[in-house]
């Protein structure tokens, strides 16, 4: 996939002294195209479920290859001023904690340490009251590697960058979340409680190529928005939004992302259906970053209830 980048840079000010010098470099930002999707269609069409889920999965991946619509976009570095973007204004912010879990390569320890540290962030920065981990991806191979990697049986995702503009869930979708992780009678209670869905994204190493781009949530138009049925093993299929391109669109990442910055985003939230439209996030190419270390990644997405705050 041929990408074109340019960098612009423009000096940052750094009222915090105590910031690191990573935080005093100027602005970066970037000049390069992402993929959109092409297709005048508003929803893609469901695969045969007679056929096995690994052959329903690469379809669906073929298919959103032949609908893409490379377009240019400018990436505006947060850089220097990453208290400006916030979940309730753009709908999502980077947060600074450092990882505590030392091992990503167990599945179960990931779960026991790693899913106790997110709930622990997420309760501190949403005040939400209770949390629910329902959903976890590494990704450690670079975009090409990914594609002819051998496919893992259960799982929706490739090992490597999804390099195409998409939300992770709709608003139904978001709802079958609660269905499938609870029982009928507490999933009865929890769709009536407010509720956000949060992809809580974090580099295992400093990224150097393939870096997360965020698009500010209130540039993004209902028409833009195109509903994919994702298939999954238990055949009951699971919508996502890939999204056309937009000159309105505003898009944000921050240069030389580390271990310690999180990347919070929001994939739903109940409490504003009729206005918020969710985060489309996809990952891109910079120029001169081709030979660079594989981008290493984990990204947890979060059920986070409000109990007593009222619908």
């Amino acid at each position: 996939m041929s990408s074109t980048t340019t960098v612009t840079r423009e000096s940052a000010m750094i009222p915090d002294q105590q910031q690191s010098s990573l935080d005093q470099q100027a602005r970066r930002h970037v000049k390069t195209t992402v993929n959109y999707w092409k297709s005048d269609a508003d929803r893609t069409p469901a695969m045969d479920k007679s056929k096995p889920f690994l052959d329903r999965k690469m379809a669906f991946v073929r298919y959103q290859m032949d609908h893409e619509d490379v377009q240019p976009v400018l990436v505006h570095d947060i850089r220097g001023r990453e208290d400006d973007f916030t979940l309730d204004k753009q709908g999502f912010q980077l947060c600074r904690r450092q990882i505590q879990t030392q091992s990503f390569t167990d599945e179960e320890h990931i779960k026991d340490s790693y899913y106790k540290e997110v709930e622990n962030l997420l309760k501190e920065t949403t005040g939400a009251t209770k949390i629910h981990i329902y959903d976890h991806h590494i990704r450690s191979l670079s975009f090409e590697a990914s594609l002819t990697a051998p496919p893992i049986e259960d799982s929706l995702d490739l090992p490597g960058p999804v390099r195409s503009v998409h939300i992770d869930d709709t608003p139904a979708s978001a709802r079958l979340v609660i269905r499938k992780n609870f029982p009928p009678s507490e999933a009865a209670h929890l769709l009536a409680t407010p509720f956000s869905l949060i992809n809580v994204w974090r580099p295992l190493a400093p990224v150097r190529k393939d870096p997360l781009a965020l698009a500010d949530a209130r540039t993004v138009q209902p028409h833009g928005r195109v509903e994919a049925l994702l298939p999954t093993p238990d055949g009951e299929d699971i919508a996502i939004y890939q999204i056309r391109a937009s000159a309105e669109h505003r898009w944000w990442f921050v240069s030389e992302q580390r271990p310690e910055e999180v990347w919070l985003f929001k994939i739903f939230d109940s409490d504003d259906e009729g206005g918020f439209l969710g985060v489309p996030d996809t990952s891109f190419v910079e120029r001169g970053t081709e030979g660079a270390e594989v981008r290493e990644s984990v990204e947890v997405r979060c059920l986070c209830f409000f109990e007593g705050k009222g619908v």
